[in-house]
C-alpha cells in the first residue's frame, strides 16, 4: 500500500471539491467518463488531464486541468477556464484561474504573501492575465478583512491589490463550514 504524503492527499480533496463547486453549486454537468480520467489521473503519481463540464441552459463550458503545464513550462495544480460554447472559431476561452493547493495547518507571518508572491511572479502562474489564487486549509490568516461575512477573516480575494482580485489566498478547509469561500 503506498503512502501519500498529506499534501498530495490535500491536492486531491482539493480537486474533489472543485468538481462539487462546477457540479453541485453552479450546475454544470460534467462529461460522461468523468470520474474514471479522475481515477486514472489521481491514482499513483499525479498525471496531467482535462476534464470539461457544460451547462446547457446558459451554453457555457468550463475546463478544469488538473497539473496542466503552462507557456513556460511550469505545472500549477489546477486551472479553470470558461467559455460561452458558442463563440466561434478562434474565440480563446477566458484566461481562467490558476490554482496551486498549499498544505500548512499554519503560516509564519508574511510568508503566505511570499509564497503568493512566489507563483504568481516568479514562477510565471500570473503571466497572460490569468488569475492566480492559493487554496490552503489554515484560517484566519487576514489581518485586515475587508468583508463582515464569515469568509472575510479566512480568505483575500484581492480586493486591496492593485491587481484588483487577480490574486489571493482562499481558505479550502475539508470543514464544511468553510465550503463558502470559493
Amino acid at each position: 500500500i503506498g503512502i501519500l504524503h498529506a499534501s498530495a492527499i490535500y491536492e486531491r480533496w482539493c480537486l474533489i471539491r472543485l468538481i462539487s463547486l462546477l457540479v453541485d453549486t453552479f450546475d454544470f454537468t460534467p462529461e460522461p467518463d468523468w470520474l474514471d480520467r479522475v481515477i486514472e489521473g489521481t491514482c499513483g503519481v499525479l498525471a496531467p488531464f482535462e476534464l470539461r463540464f457544460e451547462r446547457t441552459d446558459v451554453a457555457m463550458t468550463a475546463c478544469l486541468e488538473v497539473q496542466p503545464v503552462l507557456p513556460n513550462g511550469r505545472r500549477p495544480d489546477f486551472r479553470l477556464t470558461f467559455q460561452y460554447r458558442d463563440a466561434g472559431p478562434g474565440v480563446e476561452p477566458s484566461k481562467g484561474l490558476v490554482l496551486d493547493a498549499k498544505f500548512r495547518t499554519r503560516w509564519r507571518p508574511r510568508e503566505l504573501d511570499d509564497v503568493l508572491r512566489d507563483v504568481v511572479d516568479d514562477r510565471g502562474y500570473g503571466h497572460a492575465g490569468r488569475r492566480v489564487f492559493i487554496l490552503q486549509p489554515a484560517g484566519s490568516l487576514v489581518q485586515q478583512p475587508t468583508s463582515p461575512l464569515g469568509w472575510g477573516r479566512d480568505c483575500d480575494y484581492g480586493q486591496n491589490h492593485p491587481s484588483n482580485h487577480s490574486e489571493g489566498a482562499v481558505r479550502m478547509s475539508p470543514h464544511p463550514r468553510d465550503w463558502h469561500n470559493l
